[in-house]
C-alpha cells in the first residue's frame, strides 16, 4: 500500500470514527483531502470550500504547514517534514470573516519546483475565532464564560 493510499484510508476512518460523538463543528472544510497531479515546474490550482455553521460570525485565518502522520494514523501539522510541499502552496486571501451560516470558496495555487519528483504532502488549516467583545448586561457581579475557537484541516497530496 502506498503512503498516499494509507493516508487517505487512515484519515477517512478517523473522520468517520470520531464525528458521531463530537459536538457539532462550527466550521467545516470541503474537500478534506486535496489529491492533485502536479508536474515539475508546473502550477496547480486549488479550490477549498469553508462554511461557518454557527450562529455567530467567525474571524478566520488560513495557514499551510508540513504534515506528519502520527502512530495512530492521524495527520498533524508540523513546522517542517521530509517530502513537504507547504512552501509551494499559497492562497490569495488568508484572513477573512465568515458571517453566520455563510460559506466561502478559497482559491490557491501550488508552484512545483522543476527538480521535484515523487509524492509530496502538506496540510491546510483554517482557524476560526468568534468575535472578541465585552458584554455589558447592566447588572452588577462577575460574569464568566468560555469562548471556543475552531480549527479544521484539509490534507494536500501531490
Amino acid at each position: 500500500m502506498s503512503i498516499r493510499s494509507f493516508l487517505k484510508s487512515a484519515f477517512s476512518i478517523l473522520l468517520l470514527a470520531f464525528l458521531p460523538g463530537m459536538v457539532q463543528a462550527q466550521i467545516s472544510v470541503s474537500p478534506t483531502i486535496l489529491e492533485e497531479k502536479a508536474y515539475p515546474g508546473g502550477v496547480v490550482k486549488l479550490r477549498l470550500g469553508l462554511a461557518n455553521t454557527s450562529d455567530e460570525p467567525l474571524y478566520c485565518t488560513i495557514s499551510v504547514s508540513a504534515m506528519e502522520v502520527q502512530g495512530d494514523g492521524l495527520p498533524v501539522a508540523v513546522p517542517d517534514a521530509p517530502r513537504s510541499c507547504h512552501t509551494w502552496i499559497s492562497f490569495g486571501e488568508t484572513d477573512f470573516a465568515l458571517a453566520p451560516k455563510q460559506g466561502k470558496s478559497l482559491l490557491g495555487s501550488v508552484r512545483v519546483p522543476r527538480d521535484a519528483s515523487g509524492g509530496y504532502y502538506a496540510v491546510i488549516a483554517c482557524h476560526g475565532k468568534p468575535p472578541q467583545g465585552i458584554e455589558n448586561g447592566g447588572t452588577e457581579g462577575v460574569k464568566a464564560g468560555i469562548r471556543f475557537s475552531y480549527r479544521v484541516m484539509a490534507v494536500v497530496l501531490l
